[in-house]
């Protein structure tokens, strides 16, 4: 029979970079398909976020703030397609038909 031990060994660094706070809660895109406007509806602990709207190739096309649970926003400057609403660490998928 053979018999192996495992250590573990546990390392902490302090780099003295503080650890910021990352939204994880989910939030809410409808209508979705869209035409005119989208509402990106969250929750009071996300108030005062920033939402990031980005095409296929992952360029920023609008960046909006959360000022409250619901915020509507405008697809008029957006061409139809598929673009991606990212909140915090969480992104949803958001088709555009004009």
């Amino acid at each position: 029979n053979t018999t192996t031990n495992t250590t573990t060994n546990t390392i902490s660094l302090n780099t003295g970079i503080a650890t910021l706070p990352t939204a994880t809660a989910s939030f809410t895109l409808y209508p979705n398909p869209a035409s005119n406007s989208v509402t990106i509806s969250i929750p009071e602990s996300l108030i005062g976020s920033t939402a990031t709207v980005s095409d296929v190739m992952g360029r920023v096309v609008s960046t909006v703030l959360l000022a409250s649970v619901n915020r509507q926003l405008s697809t008029h400057d957006l061409g139809s397609g598929i673009y991606f609403v990212t909140v915090g660490n969480r992104t949803q998928k958001l088709i555009i038909n004009h």
